[in-house]
């Protein structure tokens, strides 16, 4: 009896030693995840956070220039033609203007200019070209000679008096001395100031 009494301890005892050497182990496993989807779990990298929300939209970029026109796509405008220079004055109570030159003869046949002149009168009293200006007519720098022409001349209108605010247009002969420029200036009769009206012709230019 006592043999089977040790026999049963001895083994009772192996058991014993079984179950705790068993026992570690198991607190090991229990660490292991207990299911697939624990595993599953743990085997996945955590997702990252959400990214922050996107930066609003950039405002849009400013509004191009417009496009300038392409060249060519309107008809380039001619400059405007120079005005003729104004070759007129006022010399004391009167304005006066060298308007034209023209060729002539005089009754001997000789070559000879006209010049026309405006006469406007802004004196109390009524007046006329040939005693209120001075005319001089020079070619080669030397004066030239009244002529006495035949035909269409407006001779007799600068010995017309014409009143207060009145215009009229007269004409003087001269005898040509060559083929050069002529050179006209005017002045007023009797006055102390110096101030004259002055216009070139071209020999070439005469009408």
């Amino acid at each position: 009896m006592k043999q089977f009494f040790f026999l049963t301890l001895a083994v009772l005892l192996l058991f014993a030693l079984a179950a705790c050497s068993a026992s570690p182990s198991k607190s090991t496993d229990s660490s292991a995840p207990t299911s697939v989807s624990e595993a599953k779990a743990t085997t996945e990298p955590t997702q990252a956070p959400e990214s922050e929300a996107e930066p609003e939209d950039e405002p849009e970029s400013e509004a191009e220039p417009e496009q300038e026109p392409e060249s060519g796509s309107e008809p380039e405008q001619e400059p405007e033609s120079e005005a003729e220079p104004d070759f007129g004055g006022t010399l004391g109570d009167y304005e006066v203007s060298i308007l034209s030159a023209r060729l002539a003869e005089d009754y001997e046949g000789n070559p000879a200019v006209i010049v026309k002149f405006e006469f406007t009168n802004h004196d109390e009293e009524a007046r006329n070209f040939m005693f209120a200006i001075s005319t001089e007519v020079y070619q080669d720098g030397v004066e030239l000679e009244t002529a006495i022409v035949m035909g269409d001349i407006e001779n007799e209108n600068s010995m017309k008096n014409i009143k207060t605010g009145a215009t009229i247009t007269c004409e003087k002969a001269y005898l040509l001395t060559s083929e050069s420029e002529i050179e006209v200036e005017l002045s007023e009769l009797i006055s102390f100031d110096n101030t004259k009206i002055t216009r070139t012709f071209a020999y070439e230019e005469l009408e």
